[in-house]
Formats: C-alpha cells, structure tokens, sequence
C-alpha cells in the first residue's frame, strides 16, 4: 500500500480523538479473541490511512511491519471503504499483494453517536481446514459481541466521572469466563480454571455463580447494575486473583459478561515486601536521627563544664554540624520517597541558629530552594550550616550585636543545585578580618565539596560570597557554579547556580 500522495487524515474533534484513544487502549483484548491482527482506519482524502495497529498474543501475525501511517485507496481496502458508508459490519477475504496471500477480513465500522469515524479491520490468514475447539470459538463469539457493541458505539465504554482513562483489562491468556444474562458461568478457559484451583476453588463451574465457588461477586454485581466494567481483587488465603469484569451489553441491555482473570498473589507479596524494606529504612533514618540528636546532647552536657572561650565556642560548632546533618535524616524518616525538600533544610538549620544567636539576630528564610536526593542533601546541609554561621561572623562579629539576616535560596530540583544569600543587618558594607573559625569552616566547606566532586567559587573583591554547585540529573560534575552576588554586602554567602548546560531555568526567590 503506498503513502498518502498528499492527502491528509480527517483531523476529529476532541470526543470522537477520545472514543478512538479508548478503543485503542484496550483493543487489545479483541485482538487475543479474534486471534487476529487489527487496523484501525481513518478516512484520509480518497481513501483510508491506519491510524493504530494491534497484534495479537494467541495467534501469529501476518504483519511483520509496522503499518501506523501507510495510506490505502478504497480499491485496495474494499471491505473497509464499504462498513465506512454502509455502517455494518463487512466480512470477506482479500488478496493482498505485500503478502502474496488471501487474507480473511472483517471490517468493523466504529461509531460514536450515530456517525462512522473509523473502521477497524481484524485481518489473519485464512484458518485451516480443520473443526476450531471450543476455547476458539468461545473466544470468536465473544469477539463478535463486542464488534457489534462498537458498530451500536457502546464500545468503548464512555468515561465514568472519575474515569478518564480507562483501565486496560489483563490479557485473554491469563484467564476468562464467561458468564450468560443471569450472571452463570457459560465458560471457563483452562487458565482461569487453574488459578480458581490455586485458590481453593474445585469442582464444575459451569451453570454456578461464581459466588458458588467461593468468589465475592461485588464486581459481577456492580457491571450488571451500572452497564460499565469493573474491577476487584479476590484474596482467597494467600491467593490474590484481579478481575475485570466487561459487561456484553444489546441495545442497552446486559445479556452477559467475560471476566479476566489474572492471579496477582507474587506482585501483591513484592508490593508487600518493597513496604517493608520501605519502612526498614525509615526506621534506620529515624535511629540514625536520634543517634545524632543523643550525641549532640552529650557535647551539650560537655560544653556546661568548660570556661574558655574558645572551647565553648568548638563545642557550639560541632553541636551545630551534627543538628544539622541530623535534619536530614529526620526529614528522611518521614518521607515515603529518597529525596527531601532543601527549604525545610534551611529552616531547621536555621532554628538551630536562632537557639544560638538568641533574640538578637533574626534570621529570614526567603525563595525556595528545591528538592536533591539524600546523598546530595547531606553535605548540602554541612555547607549551608557553615556559610550561615560564617556570614553571621562577618556581620556581627561581637557576641550581643543585634540586627537582621535574610537567608535568600533558590534552587532547581532537576539540578540539584541551590544558591542562598545571607545578608548582615547593619555592619554591611565594613569589611572584616577573618576569624580563626571562618577558615575552619571554610575549609571544611573546602573538603566537604571536594569529597562530592562539587565546585566553590569564593569572591573576595566586593564580598566573601562563596558558590557551591552539583551537576544535573543529581549526577555529580566538576563544572565551576557560577555564584554571584545579589545585593549583598560583607555577610553573604552563596551556594550553587545553575551552569549554563544545566536545562531549565531555576526558580528566583528573594
């Protein structure tokens, strides 16, 4: 079949594109009955042009190619050009030359209110001489059901109100019964039979409800009342069978329905076994936090007992350091997900200041600063706790000096880099000499980027700003963070700006 020569797909409105992507979702199944391959046309100029193609699980394609794009003449598609202006269903074979073959065609117009907007085709080759089983013509007849529900338009079935998108039933192959107007099984493949038996169910299924053999009958129950599928698991012991229930409706009447079968019982175990490991390690977190918070009270308990000043101050520093690793575990304990919110980060760092400084700094937490991976917020939070205090020396280097400090952030989750200015209230502008504690955190600063393959940008011209940054995708890179200053004076401090490979504009807070 060759390209459109120019011509274009009928482009349908919103409803009719969205009926045609729900039957496209779940054709599937009607592919496995029909143990055929399907193509669904739309008109395109003179002819017709395939819109979506399915291959079916049960049975052997007789396309090997893909066909989504290739556009056919009315002469070429016959069975298709006439269910698209009769609206009925056209059976028939056709020679197709690609093949060198017959094959055996049933063109199915699709209809959504009263108007033709497709036409899916259900191709296979010619079936062999022999009398089908009764599994195949089972599964044939219930194909012929649902063809007929598409060319009435009640199938697919419309969207429910918090259904958008409707769910895709297991595949024919795991198992399917089907069950007659007054809800009693008619048949049941050998696969559904199997996982009823793995459920403790044994004995003659047919002509019995499935309540009869020990299976809750909500979701049966729900599709004949509402005329829409429905779905349930069925814990039996330790067996977990998922249904879909389909209802097979004429002219708006249940006269039937096949439930898909699919035991679940080893993906519910993983489930329940990835909540476990989910929750050991929240666990783990939490006991790392107050391992932290324990030690951080011991130095606590050793800084009453000493006088010099200095030693005070080295006990103060390193309290600070474990609180602030300790924050990040904390927020680790009770996040469900690996990474955490750098702000929240920030703000309990700089709680942990303010118990420090007192009343008579306060410290002003502006922008946002994103979300990075455990592994990455922790030396964030070394580092960020370091240039706090660091530009808290420089602003008011004298133990009582009172003023404001604003901690400025901005970060890209997508990055993970962030960037915070600390602003000194009124000793901006002087410049200081450098406090024997600033080059100790400022070498730690020093190694703690170093050992994460990070880069430190320190401005002494105008500022002691400081940029620290991590590559994008939370891969860690040697690229220089372009730190700069934002209307900072001698008490600013910077961490990480995005280089400009990283996508995405960061978000500017402050």
């Amino acid at each position: 079949m060759p390209e459109a020569p120019g011509d274009q797909a009928r482009v349908p409105s919103d409803p009719v594109e969205d009926h045609l992507r729900r039957l496209a979702v779940v054709w599937g199944v009607l592919s496995d009955l029909s143990f055929a391959d399907l193509l669904l046309y739309v008109r395109a100029g003179k002819g017709y042009l395939v819109r979506s193609q399915v291959r079916p699980t049960t049975g052997q394609t007789i396309y090997e190619s893909d066909l989504v794009g290739v556009w056919a003449s009315a002469a070429e598609r016959p069975l298709v050009d006439r269910a698209w202006r009769t609206g009925r269903i056209e059976r028939g074979d056709l020679f197709v030359e690609e093949l060198e073959d017959w094959v055996a065609v049933q063109a199915t117009p699709v209809t959504w209110r009263g108007e033709v907007v497709a036409v899916m085709s259900s191709e296979q080759a010619p079936p062999p001489r022999r009398q089908p089983g009764e599994l195949e013509r089972v599964y044939q007849a219930i194909f012929g059901r649902l063809a007929r529900m598409i060319t009435a338009g009640s199938f697919p079935y419309p969207p429910g109100p918090e259904d958008r998108v409707p769910r895709e039933p297991p595949r024919v192959g795991d198992g399917l019964i089907l069950l007659d107007g007054d809800g009693r099984v008619e048949f049941a493949s050998p696969n559904a039979t199997s996982a009823l038996n793995r459920a403790g169910v044994e004995g003659q299924m047919r002509s019995t409800h499935l309540a009869e053999a020990g299976l809750d009958q909500l979701a049966t129950r729900l599709a004949f009342r509402t005329k829409r599928p429905t779905s349930e698991e069925v814990a039996v012991g330790p067996v977990v069978i998922d249904l879909e229930v389909l209802p097979l409706l004429v002219r708006a009447e249940v006269t039937g329905a096949v439930v898909f079968l699919r035991d679940v019982s080893e993906i519910r175990q993983l489930d329940l076994l990835l909540l476990s490991k989910d929750a050991t390690i929240r666990e783990i977190h939490h006991r790392v936090k107050n391992n932290l918070q324990t030690i951080s009270s011991l130095l606590r308990l050793q800084g009453r007992r000493i006088s010099q000043p200095e030693a005070i101050r080295a006990v103060q520093e390193s309290v600070q350091r474990i609180q602030a690793i300790s924050v990040v575990y904390e927020l680790l304990s009770r996040e469900h997900r690996d990474d955490v919110d750098l702000r929240e980060i920030v703000a309990a760092i700089v709680r942990n200041m303010d118990q420090v400084t007192g009343a008579h700094v306060k410290i002003r937490l502006a922008g946002t600063a994103g979300r990075a991976p455990s592994d990455v917020a922790t030396p964030l939070a070394i580092i960020v706790n370091e240039l706090i205090q660091n530009a808290l020396d420089h602003a008011f280097p004298n133990l009582g000096e009172e003023g404001q400090a604003q901690a400025r952030g901005v970060g890209d989750a997508r990055s993970k880099r962030s960037r915070a200015a600390h602003e000194g209230g009124r000793q901006r502008g002087r410049r200081r000499r450098e406090h024997r504690s600033e080059q100790r955190r400022s070498g730690a600063v020093d190694r703690v980027v170093a050992r994460h393959r990070g880069t430190r940008r320190h401005d002494r011209d105008r500022s002691p700003a400081s940029g620290v940054g991590w590559g994008s995708g939370g891969r860690r890179t040697g690229h220089e963070g372009r730190g700069r200053r934002r209307g900072a004076g001698p008490g600013c401090s910077e961490w990480g700006r995005p280089h400009p490979g990283a996508t995405g504009d960061a978000p500017r807070g402050g």
